[in-house]
């Protein structure tokens, strides 16, 4: 297992982590599960934020800043 390095709350409940190999996942608390998958960082997530309109920004030792929508 990936070690996670951030976590951030989502609307409804969700939440967000991103871990050593550069990915985040979106979990749906309720049930536990992780929902969707996102990829693009080439090191670890380090940071992560929920912003306005549905979107995420995380934050890498790769030393980029990616938006994902998450629709």
């Amino acid at each position: 297992h990936d070690n996670i390095n951030a976590l951030a709350a989502l609307p409804h409940g969700n939440l967000a982590s991103g871990d050593d190999d550069g990915v985040v996942k979106i979990w749906d608390t309720d049930r536990g599960v992780c929902v969707d998958t996102h990829t693009g960082h080439t090191e670890a997530v380090n940071a992560l934020v929920a912003l306005p309109r549905r979107r995420l920004a995380s934050a890498s030792a790769d030393l980029t800043i990616l938006i994902t929508d998450l629709a």
